[in-house]
């Protein structure tokens, strides 16, 4: 557990001593991601459960009935404002606290998330640590690790979208209710639970293979040391705040991107980028100070902004999918549940396509 607050809602263990070496820390840092891996890879459920996350409310509507228009993602906001570092874009040991970020579509602390989640975000930070740390790794090693995380936390990506979008599904109703409506999102639901089911089921096939035994044992080991290369001997802050630097440089650079060309793939690439790093500011805030605290905040507020559009993107494509005759269709015709959902599924896709391109206009 956290042994003291963060502005942005979550921070890395704080350290029992400040490593006098880059190489002390650096190991530290790896060996706990791994261990928090391990534990929620621990949780995971046998079976297909429901997913425990509860369902997120719909935007309020107006008085017709119709959904309120999307609110814009911030444009281009903090994590590349020349007010969050010196004039070098380091981050030091001075300077205010930053802005909390709290959303849904952010990583909250292990023990708040359903299972699958807190997998899904340990992976992705043990992943962040690897990239950002690598000059300091020894290559083979790190490369290795990271490619298998990614193979292992693509098995439960699946799994992770139908969540996403089950949740926004049981919270989707119209006000006042209209039968048809609901009764295509009830059927919409039904249909992506027995999709979760069968993804969940592959999961844990490849969960149980000699791969996935593999990984964990190396994992495992990861608590008796680190293969490091003789570069991470030195201060931790000479060493270690280059690297903030250029993974904010990323950031910055991907901000550039979305500005000269918005599109979904430059978002999604943007939202990942702020990801990798908050994941690094969080771990290395005790040692480089505030100015890292805000950085990470920074990221997870981008990161907030960012999310419900490509989420959006995710929910149209599986809705236009579902509202299919193969998916629906039964016995050579279409049953009135099927058609309600039919008509749920172009409804609610609409609106996704709207809430997306409402936010690359953000960006225009």
């Amino acid at each position: 557990m956290p042994d003291r607050a963060c502005p942005c809602g979550r921070r890395e263990d704080a350290l029992a001593t400040e490593p006098a070496n880059a190489s002390e820390l650096i190991s530290e840092i790896l060996a706990r991601g791994a261990r928090k891996l391990a534990k929620a890879d621990r949780a995971m459920e046998p079976e297909s459960a429901v997913p425990r996350r509860e369902p997120r409310a719909r935007e309020q509507t107006t008085a017709s009935g119709r959904k309120a228009g999307p609110a814009k993602v911030a444009r281009a906001g903090g994590v590349g404002a020349a007010s969050s570092t010196g004039g070098d874009g380091a981050p030091d040991s001075t300077g205010g606290d930053g802005a909390s970020g709290t959303s849904e579509n952010t990583d909250t602390d292990d023990q708040d998330r359903d299972p699958v989640h807190a997998l899904r975000a340990a992976m992705r930070r043990m992943r962040a640590y690897l990239r950002t740390f690598r000059p300091f790794l020894d290559l083979q090693w790190s490369t290795d690790l990271a490619v298998d995380l990614r193979w292992y936390g693509g098995s439960l990506g699946a799994v992770r979208d139908l969540d996403v979008i089950y949740a926004f599904l049981a919270g989707t109703r119209l006000e006042p209710t209209w039968e048809p409506f609901t009764g295509g999102v009830d059927r919409l639901a039904e249909v992506l639970l027995t999709q979760r089911a069968a993804r969940y089921a592959d999961f844990l096939e490849i969960r149980a293979s000699t791969k996935a035994g593999d990984l964990a044992e190396r994992l495992a080991r990861c608590g008796d040391g680190i293969p490091l290369g003789s570069r991470a001997d030195g201060s931790p802050g000479k060493l270690l705040t280059p690297l903030v630097r250029r993974t904010r440089r990323e950031v910055q650079d991907a901000e550039k991107a979305m500005r000269a060309r918005p599109t979904l793939d430059n978002l999604h690439d943007l939202r990942k980028k702020a990801k990798n790093l908050r994941y690094v500011c969080e771990s290395l805030d005790p040692v480089l100070g505030k100015q890292c605290t805000r950085l990470s905040s920074e990221a997870r507020a981008t990161q907030d902004h960012i999310g419900p559009a490509v989420d959006a993107a995710s929910r149209g494509r599986w809705l236009e999918d579902a509202a299919t005759w193969k998916t629906l269709g039964h016995g050579g015709r279409l049953s009135a549940g099927a058609a309600q959902a039919i008509f749920a599924a172009g409804r609610l896709s609409a609106e996704a396509a709207a809430e997306v391109e409402a936010a690359l206009a953000a960006w225009r």
